[in-house]
């Protein structure tokens, strides 16, 4: 996939971050991912 990138998140919850409302700092962080892929 040309010009992907790769963005983890450290966190304790491993993959159970991505449940809503777990970890606020995720949610900030994928959301302003998903806005700078929109705005691509």
């Amino acid at each position: 996939m040309p010009n992907a990138l790769l963005r983890p998140y450290e966190s304790a919850w491993g993959h159970c971050v991505a449940t809503p409302g777990r970890d606020r700092a995720f949610m900030a962080f994928l959301n302003e991912c998903a806005t700078e892929l929109l705005r691509a």
